[in-house]
């Protein structure tokens, strides 16, 4: 193997010498050990046979007692890696066949060009287009270029230290002036509340610096090392500005403002939402206007919370989120596109002193489609970006020089997030952890009484990495849901058990997501991005043959079908917000049901209602005709747009989650508008919940597992 490196959860194996390290710290493993981990993570979720791992110890003949051997080898590497037989995290046991990787597996190499993956991202018939635009913005003297780089200088390998060790997550560091101190987030000891707290770089005892039932988020250090700003959640809708003084001692709310985006569903904390100006007397936040359908960059002046905007809303996907100011105050970057959201973008536009915007923002196009966090670096017009390929595959941390960025690097430290850089060249940043969710089955009985007395949750065994979007068919019989089972996203069919696994992979695109069955149970609709562009298919799961529903440039994600099968209802990303629309399983031409927007909608089962979920942190649930006339709101706040099921008297949701995670299952009855709890979970939930057509067996996605710990990289430069 050349130069380079596996990376895998907090491990990373360096390819030529074979040395391993966790979170940044080595870690020791013998020859043969060694030697199965990398025979396992060249073929990540696929099986490899005892017969092969035998013949990579063992080559040419040698006579060993194999299988006791073999064993030895296999428990050692467990010990190692911290996993288990019984409880596997990384390697799979499949009797009578051999071991399977769970993890997805990231390769960093040592000089990553960005050509073939630009050209691939960009038709050949614009990149002539490209080059002379690129011509006009070097002859204008614009000092961002607009369109993707070509390619990329060597990976940069920089030594990053855990910072903390504390149990849970631990997330959005910003570094005191002087790059001393720290404020972070983290859910607790006992995960049970997300609170802010404060510690001094070599110390690893933090303390507590706020102390509301409220999640506490976001914090960012002011530059004159008097005040932490950060937001409060004020309502599943509403988040709080607040100040408080890094002792703790005086705490100010100065504005109320739209609450963030969430990152992903199951990830409970929001990424950084807020910037301060260079003088310190203002802050930049995401917010939106009232009759806005997207977030936009708000100026807000921290002597009096008086609020004016800085850019209107740019009328793409959630707009523009996650602002940074550079250290010199004179530029400011953001998201273009929403937080964690496919096809976000970052863009940088000049600021005046007064925080004015001076240039128009100029977007940095990368090949990156997942973009959920920047920073400015401590060299001058030089981003750190954290970015990925898919929503949940590993991140990678990019240099992008702002003038230059064809001469993006890439870190070759991967899963960060949230970076910030401060005095002295100390980069400091929360690693995640790459999350663990599993499918459950929940029997429900056939009265409420039922319902309430409902046996408790079980798993279905399909793997220990990233499942979601779970759907049971309504013959009950078969699951269909996405995993990275096999390194990268895909849609899987399995048996109701998780026997018979099934991996759809005709279609071959980037990403896919919302799976759904037909009311009889013989095909599946889905979304997925072909070629940048995200669109509806139908496949018909026995033969993998996949057939494109909707062909428009909008983004079209998750589909539902009519109750007689005849139509299919998708969001539709239109003028920057997304709007329930419907086509025909013929493939005529899209309508909107009205236009109404929102982001999933399910017809009732006698197809007299549309129950629709609004786009908003915490969709709201609608009752609405078929003409698109709203009825009533039903239910005030979900816990995902995915995240309700539709039976025959009621509706099954999940609530908000709580502070600490957990998540009430809930059961509306249509008729009398009682609410009921079915069930508690302990974990946050993943997106998607199905119920089978006869209303005894419920499905849906759970976090078993997602920490995050804070790391230092001295004298990044």
């Amino acid at each position: 193997m050349n130069g380079g490196v596996f990376r895998f959860g907090v491990f990373e194996l360096e390819k030529p010498g074979g040395e391993l390290r966790k979170s940044g710290v080595r870690v020791r493993i013998p020859g043969q050990p060694l030697t199965i981990l990398r025979t396992l993570i060249e073929y990540p979720g696929e099986v490899v046979s005892r017969e092969c791992l035998r013949n990579r110890l063992w080559p040419g003949g040698v006579h060993v007692e194999y299988e006791h051997n073999l064993n030895k080898a296999m428990n050692r590497l467990r010990d190692v890696l911290g996993d288990s037989a019984d409880s596997p995290r990384f390697i799979e046991t499949l009797p009578g066949r051999g071991y399977r990787f769970l993890v997805p597996v990231t390769e960093l190499l040592p000089e990553r060009p960005l050509q073939q993956a630009v050209e691939s991202a960009v038709p050949r018939s614009r990149r002539p287009w490209i080059i002379a635009a690129a011509a006009v913005l070097a002859v204008g003297g614009i000092f961002v270029l607009l369109w993707p780089p070509i390619s990329a200088s060597p990976t940069h390998s920089f030594a990053a230290v855990p910072l903390t060790t504390l149990v849970g997550r631990e997330t959005s560091p910003s570094l005191s002036p002087d790059g001393r101190r720290l404020v972070f987030v983290w859910d607790g000891e006992h995960s049970d509340n997300i609170d802010l707290y404060v510690m001094s770089i070599g110390d690893a005892r933090p303390v507590r610096l706020t102390h509301q039932s409220a999640a506490d988020y976001s914090p960012a250090w002011s530059p004159d090392g008097k005040w932490i700003a950060f937001l409060r959640d004020v309502d599943p809708e509403h988040a709080g500005v607040f100040l408080i003084s890094p002792d703790g001692a005086i705490e100010r709310h100065i504005r109320t403002v739209k609450a963030p985006p969430t990152a992903y569903a199951a990830f409970t904390i929001p990424r950084r939402a807020l910037a301060w100006s260079r003088d310190s007397r203002y802050l930049v936040v995401s917010d939106m206007e009232p009759r806005d359908t997207a977030f936009s960059l708000h100026r807000v002046a921290v002597q009096d919370g008086a609020e004016s905007q800085l850019l209107s809303s740019s009328d793409t996907r959630r707009g523009d989120t996650a602002p940074a100011v550079s250290h010199d105050g004179r530029h400011l970057a953001f998201i273009r596109g929403g937080v964690a959201q496919s096809g976000a973008g970052v863009c940088v536009a000049g600021l005046s002193a007064g925080v004015t915007i001076e240039e128009s923002p100029v977007c940095i196009h990368l090949q990156f489609p997942w973009v959920d966090s920047i920073a400015w670096s401590d060299n001058p017009g030089e981003l750190v970006v954290s970015a990925a390929m898919t929503l949940d595959g590993s991140r990678v941390m990019l240099r992008v020089p702002t003038r230059a960025p064809r001469r993006a690097a890439v870190l070759t430290d991967a899963d960060g997030v949230e970076p910030d850089v401060g005095a002295g060249g100390r980069l400091v940043y929360s690693r995640v952890e790459p999350k663990r969710s599993s499918i459950w089955k929940l029997k429900l009985g056939a009265s409420d009484a039922a319902i309430q007395q409902g046996a408790p949750p079980e798993r279905i065994d399909v793997s220990m990495t990233s499942n979601m979007d779970a759907d049971i068919s309504p013959n009950g019989r078969r699951i269909a849901f996405r995993s990275l089972r096999s390194g990268r996203p895909e849609i899987w069919v399995a048996a109701v058990d998780g026997s018979g696994m099934q991996r759809l992979s005709g279609l071959g695109a980037e990403s896919y997501g919302n799976p759904r069955w037909s009311p009889d149970s013989r095909q599946i609709a889905l979304h997925a991005r072909v070629n940048g562009n995200v669109g509806i298919y139908i496949v018909n799961p026995d033969t993998d043959s996949f057939r494109r529903l909707t062909t428009g440039p909008e983004e079209d994600v998750v589909p539902t079908w009519s109750h007689d099968g005849n139509s299919i209802y998708f969001a539709s990303n239109i003028g920057g917000h997304f709007e329930i629309r419907r086509v025909s399983v013929e493939g005529y031409g899209p309508t909107s049901i009205k236009p109404i927007r929102g982001s999933l909608a399910l017809e009732s089962m006698d197809g007299r209602t549309v129950f629709i979920a609004t786009d908003s942190r915490y969709p709201k649930l609608l009752d609405v005709a078929p003409d698109g006339s709203v009825r009533r709101e039903l239910i005030a706040a979900l816990a995902n747009r995915t995240g309700f099921a539709v039976g025959a008297t009621g509706i099954y949701y999940f609530a908000p989650p709580e502070p600490d995670g957990k998540t009430e299952l809930r059961f509306l009855d249509l008729a009398s508008g009682r609410n009921c709890v079915v069930a508690r979970i302990d974990q946050p939930v993943e997106t998607g919940i199905s119920l089978s057509a006869d209303g005894h067996t419920l499905i849906f996605s759970q976090v078993e597992s997602q920490q995050a710990l804070l790391m230092l990289v001295e004298g990044f430069r």
